[in-house]
């Protein structure tokens, strides 16, 4: 059976991006109905730890309803694992940023790119990011 996400999921790496949005960080009650689970509210960073670590990296901060890396690096994984699901997010990334999404990764490697494949999420040129609007 297949377990819904709502917003982050996952294992993810971030370098100096945020993440979700306060205003999309809630699951409407058919999403509830659906399964759905919220894994970050736009408040604290509870669902979430460091790769190969059960704490989480000071440097990651909530700044404005987004998780934010304030420096350093640090891959995040969620507490909980997960292997069958649907990954739904809104991410905030800067101009000529680098950033990604490793799925289903383990721990048993020295990185976290060492068993799992990545979503690459990057801005190469200079440009305008568009800005999205809930209709």
């Amino acid at each position: 059976m297949f377990k819904s996400l709502k917003a982050l999921t996952l294992m993810l790496t971030v370098s100096s991006c945020a993440l979700a949005n306060a205003a999309d960080n809630q699951l409407t009650q058919q999403e509830k109905q659906a399964g759905w689970q919220l894994l970050f509210d736009g408040k604290d960073m509870s669902q979430w730890r460091n790769f190969k670590s059960e704490s989480l990296n000071p440097a990651w901060v909530v700044e404005d309803g987004a998780m934010t890396l304030t420096k350093g690096g640090g891959d995040l994984l969620t507490k909980k694992q997960y292997q069958n699901f649907e990954l739904q997010i809104d991410w905030k990334i800067s101009t000529k940023g680098n950033s990604g999404i490793f799925v289903l990764a383990d721990e048993t490697g020295q990185m976290i790119y060492s068993h799992a494949p990545e979503i690459q999420i990057s801005i190469t040129k200079n440009t305008q990011i568009p800005k999205l609007t809930r209709t």
